[in-house]
């Protein structure tokens, strides 16, 4: 968040930020409605700062959060080429 920061992003608060988005490893697979309602809840609290781009370090929250398409969903690193 700090280089993000650095560079100019500019970072919105995420409500239970520190919740999994249900993705996981085998989670997904495992338990998939639990997994889904846990990827819901995450895009509702993330989609209420109404952000440009939505922004993650780990491959498979990526791809877990990108159902919707709408915000995008990056890895970090793209945000800084």
């Amino acid at each position: 968040e700090g280089i993000l920061r650095r560079v100019g992003y500019e970072l919105a608060p995420i409500r239970d930020g520190h919740i999994c988005c249900g993705s996981a490893g085998t989670y997904s697979l495992f338990q998939p409605e639990i997994s889904t309602q846990l990827r819901d809840n995450k895009l509702q609290a993330l989609n209420a700062g109404k952000p440009e781009v939505v922004c993650t370090a780990n491959i498979g929250c990526q791809a877990h959060l990108s159902v919707q398409g709408q915000p995008p969903v990056r890895h970090w690193i793209e945000l800084l080429l």
